[in-house]
Order: C-alpha cells, then structure tokens, then sequence
C-alpha cells in the first residue's frame, strides 16, 4: 500500500509534513545533528554557552567544513537548493540539512533577495528515535553517507546523552552491536586522550577495532603508552611510513604484535616503531641474509694475520663452500625472477 499524501514512512509510522520556504534567519543548527555535534563537540567554551552563543559557534564551524564547501559549490552551480531541508517546526529547527543552512546563510550575506529563504520539509511531531531513523537512512546506508567519525559521534551520543542500549542503536542505524562496541570504544578512546580531531580518528580506530592489535593494547602499559604517543604525533609530513597514514600504521602493528623480540624491543625504547616494524616484516629468508651478511661484513685482513697453514686452508675450504652456496642462491633469485 502506498503512503498517504505528504507523508514519510518512518519506523513503520506514516509521518505527517508540509512543504514551505522559511526565511533562513528564522531556521536553527539542530545541536545535536551528527555532523554538527563532531563539529563542535570539541570547540572551547561549547559546553558553558547559552543557545544564541550555540548557533554563532555551529555556524562558524560549519561554514568552514567541507561539506559545506562543496554544497555551496552545488548552489551556485544551479542556482538554486535541489533538495529541502528537513525541518522541525517545533522551534524550526534543520533536522537534516545544516550544511545546506551554512552555504545558504554564506550566499544570503551576497545577495539576501536570492539566497534569504530556504525551500523546507517540515515537519512538527517526530520523535527523536524518528529524527535519528531518517538521518540514519540518509546518511549511514543512503547516498550521502557520513564519514566515520560522524557515525561514531552519533553512536556515542545515543549511548551516553539519549541512554540508549547498543541494540536499539544498531536498529536504529542499520548496523551490527559489534560495530557499534567498536565505534564507542573509539570515541571513548579520543576523550581520553583529549582528542577532538577527527581526522585521527581512523588512528585510534585501529587499535580498538583490530583484534590482535586491541588485544596487545588492552594487556600491555608499555605498548599503549608507546603506540598513543606515535597517534598523538601522527602527520602526513611524518618521515616513518607508519606515522604517515593510518593504513601504513595498522598493517605495521598487525606484523609488529606477532613478534615477540620486535615487539618487546618496541615496548623498552630501544626501537622506534618503524624500526621495530621493519623488523618484524622481515622474511625469514632477509632475515637469514641479513645476518650472513652481518658475519662476512666483519671479516678483514686482521683475520688472516698469524694464521697457521692448516688453519688457512680449511678457512679456504670454507669460504669454497660459501661460494657455491651463494651460486646456488642466486639460482634461486634467478628462478624466481627476483632482482638480487
């Protein structure tokens, strides 16, 4: 059956609204959006401003996201919104849409008579179970998907503010509870350490969301305190391939964790976690000549002085059996198309 006219079927539930254009300086940052609330949540003086403070900071911030950016983009391009914004007229408040708010209130300050109105879905009975169903199917699993640290933001918040339990959360976003543990333990992780950049957030994801890692990381102070600091210094300007990029670092735990002699090298200082990850990506077959190697390095001329004859001539038949052996090697590398 199809829905009634000028409703929404959300949770099961046609939802009444009305189309109308509402002057955007009557329309109000919803708080509590996911995208707005990873925006803010870690901005100085967030926490102690009044409501009219509030929406000056989400504006702020908003209008230097990325997002918004590339909506405005969008508008100028047509000239016009293509999509409404999602409104709740119990205090007109833009449920969905914030950044389209943003770009429209930048373009309303070039020309108000174009841009000072704002083409609005509204609605004035959803609950908030509803609100975050319909950004869910917008934004998680539809065609404008939030990236990671906005999903875990909103988790978060309906873990701690709304007291919801990990299953309605899962429901709710279409996800599994083992994601959602995932995603809370990583914005936990970030709190702890006073992290609010998201862009490290795929850092700190790695070590709660990857078994084996997580697993050195819960169990071992030496590790987690090492392993924080790298994150906390993290940069693509890095010059260690795994403080570049958050792929180079989980991979390089992954081996790291799986050595032992590597990883308690690590865990004591005496390596750095390139070094110790160098060392534990190695085959056993560099392994292997890298430490014969490192024994026919240290032979010189000072060897051979006071040798006696016989000595000579068994370190000379030695040395006529490690140079078949090197042949036979470098047949190997030959073989398997190997640069040696």
């Amino acid at each position: 059956m199809n829905p009634e006219p000028d409703t929404t079927p959300i949770n099961g539930r046609p939802v009444p609204y009305r189309d109308d254009v509402i002057d955007i300086d009557q329309l109000q940052f919803w708080e509590a959006n996911p995208r707005v609330y990873a925006a803010v949540r870690g901005v100085p003086g967030w926490n102690d401003a009044d409501s009219i403070r509030r929406q000056e900071i989400i504006a702020e911030c908003m209008e230097n996201q990325e997002s918004t950016r590339t909506v405005l983009e969008g508008l100028r391009l047509h000239q016009g919104q293509q999509e409404p914004l999602i409104v709740d007229l119990r205090g007109n408040i833009v449920i969905e849409g914030n950044s389209r708010l943003a770009a429209l209130a930048i373009l309303a300050r070039e020309d108000s008579a174009h841009w000072g109105a704002a083409i609005c879905r509204c609605y004035n009975d959803l609950t908030e179970e509803e609100r975050c169903a319909l950004l869910s199917e917008m934004h998680v699993v539809g065609k404008t998907e939030w990236n990671p640290y906005v999903k875990a933001a909103t988790y978060w918040r309906q873990h701690h503010e709304l007291k919801w339990d990990l299953p309605k959360i899962a429901r709710v976003n279409r996800t599994n509870v083992a994601k959602v543990k995932t995603e809370l333990a990583t914005v936990d992780l970030m709190a702890n350490e006073d992290e609010m950049n998201e862009r490290k957030y795929s850092w700190y994801n790695v070590l709660t969301s990857t078994r084996t890692i997580n697993r050195v990381f819960e169990n071992n102070a030496q590790f987690r305190e090492r392993v924080l600091s790298v994150v906390r210094d993290a940069s693509s300007e890095a010059t260690d391939p795994v403080e570049r990029a958050s792929t180079s670092f989980r991979d390089g735990l992954n081996a790291l964790v799986k050595k032992d002699r590597p990883l308690r090298r690590f865990c004591s200082g005496r390596r750095s976690l390139q070094e110790a990850v160098d060392e534990a990506q190695m085959s056993t077959l560099s392994a292997k000549l890298r430490k014969a190697r490192s024994a026919l390095s240290d032979i010189d001329s000072t060897d051979f002085a006071g040798l006696s004859r016989p000595d000579l001539n068994e370190a000379g038949r030695t040395f006529k059996r490690l140079r078949k052996d090197i042949e036979t090697i470098s047949q190997f590398f030959d073989d398997n198309t190997l640069d040696a």
